[in-house]
């Protein structure tokens, strides 16, 4: 609500740049005006105005049908049932805007609600997931999840299918990442989690090739084929409506306002002849085509010296990224690697002692449970170097990846915190730990409010947990299961979260990325 009062001061406020961006003629009246100035901002910019384009027309210009079809399809189905009588007194457009912004509102509040109940499933820590989803609803790309793009839809059909996937449910995670491939393109990256997830728990019986092989490969690429089926669905749809002969019948669908547009800009438009180039390749796929002739996308071609302010908005969640790859495989590089995809039988005498550190450790975002969510940050972050416009790393790895937020909300936690939900966790009775400053202050009840979510409790604790200095002579003398929460203390990791350097560089870039983002993006400043 606070982006959104924001946008519409902003867009009141200042000046629009003049974009040259694909900018459809649409009828406006003096009723329609004050629906304008409030949403604007937020549905007439950037690739907001292809969805709401795509929303009202439909796919009427070869270049919007790189914009999947999932989330204006759902926008204009609800524009002509639940909202239909508001068309009554405002445009189809306006009411458009409105139930753009008022699904991705809601969206994006279920999309928090799941990340933090997926962060519970993974991590097992009620605080650091808490802090996650608190991280994810002022994360640097927040404008993008409130205005009308596909991100937040994205959000949560990915941290459900995840949260199912957790739970064992392969086929209703199956549904949902096939849906996310119908909501954005990088959704078909999600089937990795698929993959993953039966080399984990299927690979013992894939090495027998017996009938249980059989059954497991069945049921594989049964998933996978799920998980892309909409994605190849949508590309035969764009052959069929570009690529038939006969196309004459689709003429009528576009208005000679928008023909004329479309001529004026040289696009190839619904019914015209000839077909676009890529009706002619052997896979006609048109998403890749397009996004090369419109957008020169392809390996190394965004590297221009004209692009450098772009690499410099996105060098901060690049660095993000790379630091937490770092960071998890310095910290598991023995489980990453060796262990991690061998079957658990084979490993079990190996890694008991290796498990008896790790249930202590306070490191849980370098659990092996975290290795393929890793893998994926970073695949997606490569591939974003390499062949995307880098500037839209960051909208594309805050919507994807839950991990970046387990990160950050990992690296916001004081070592105090942290000692104190250890403990807790651990339900510790030691005499001389219960005389010691800490537990003085993070008695078993306060650190059990800290785990179960009584926040304001815990708001207050910290303050006075901020307060008291911790005394590592004394914990060393602690119990020996506990010595090896002393043995991760480090002076670096004793700096509160007001005084980490990286916890104020996370800080600035998220306030600055939040507030100058809404002012860029809804005057068309380049903010994409």
């Amino acid at each position: 609500l606070v982006l959104f009062f924001f946008q519409a001061v902003f867009n009141y406020m200042i000046p629009d740049h003049k974009a040259d961006v694909f900018n459809p003629p649409h009828t406006t009246n003096i009723s329609n005006t004050f629906v304008s100035v409030l949403f604007d901002g937020l549905t007439n910019r950037w690739d907001a105005i292809y969805f709401i384009h795509i929303a009202e027309h439909s796919y009427t210009f070869e270049n919007t049908l790189v914009f999947f079809p999932l989330f204006p399809l759902i926008v204009k189905l609800l524009t002509f049932s639940l909202f239909y009588p508001f068309t009554f007194f405002l445009s189809i457009r306006n009411v458009l805007q409105i139930v753009a912004v008022l699904i991705n509102f809601i969206l994006f509040i279920l999309s928090a609600l799941t990340l933090y109940k997926f962060g519970l499933a993974v991590l097992k820590n009620e605080h650091l997931s808490y802090r996650a989803a608190q991280l994810f609803c002022v994360n640097p790309a927040s404008i993008f999840f409130s205005a009308a793009y596909s991100e937040s839809l994205f959000s949560l059909l990915t941290f459900a299918g995840l949260l199912k996937l957790q739970s064992n449910k392969v086929l209703h995670a199956s549904i949902l990442f096939g849906l996310s491939a119908a909501t954005r393109s990088n959704g078909l990256v999600n089937m990795g989690f698929i993959v993953y997830y039966f080399l984990h728990f299927h690979l013992k019986a894939i090495l027998k090739f017996d009938l249980s092989f059989c059954h497991n490969l069945l049921l594989f690429f049964i998933y996978i084929f799920l998980c892309c089926s909409w994605f190849i669905f949508y590309q035969l749809f764009a052959y069929i409506i570009y690529c038939e002969v006969n196309k004459s019948h689709f003429k009528n669908l576009i208005t000679n306002e928008l023909r004329n547009y479309g001529k004026e800009k040289g696009y190839f438009t619904l019914g015209d002849s000839p077909s676009p180039p890529w009706c002619k390749l052997t896979v006609p796929i048109s998403y890749s085509s397009i996004q090369n002739s419109h957008w020169n996308l392809g390996f190394l071609k965004y590297y221009q010296v004209k692009q450098l302010p772009n690499f410099f908005l996105a060098s901060p969640m690049l660095f993000i990224c790379f630091y937490l790859v770092l960071t998890y495989f310095k910290n598991r590089f023995y489980r990453s690697v060796f262990l991690e995809m061998m079957p658990r039988c084979l490993i079990k005498k190996l890694t008991n002692d290796y498990e008896l550190k790790s249930k202590y450790s306070l490191h849980d975002v370098t659990k092996k449970e975290i290795l393929v969510h890793v893998c994926h940050i970073f695949f997606l972050t490569i591939f974003a170097l390499f062949f995307m416009h880098i500037q839209v790393i960051t909208r594309l790895i805050c919507s994807s990846c839950p991990v970046v937020y387990w990160f950050l909300a990992q690296k916001s936690i004081t070592q105090e915190e942290k000692i104190a939900i250890a403990m807790w966790k651990e339900n510790i009775n030691d005499d001389q730990f219960k005389n010691s400053s800490v537990f003085d202050v993070c008695g078993k009840d306060i650190c059990k409010s800290t785990v179960e979510n009584n926040h304001s409790r815990y708001r207050s604790t910290t303050t006075i947990i901020k307060k008291v200095k911790v005394n590592k002579q004394k914990l060393n003398s602690l119990h020996e299961r506990t010595k090896v929460i002393t043995d991760t203390l480090t002076e670096s990791e004793l700096i509160n979260w007001n005084e980490s350097l990286f916890n104020k560089f996370f800080s600035a870039y998220t306030h600055i990325y939040l507030f100058v983002g809404v002012a860029a993006f809804c005057n068309f400043f380049p903010w994409t």
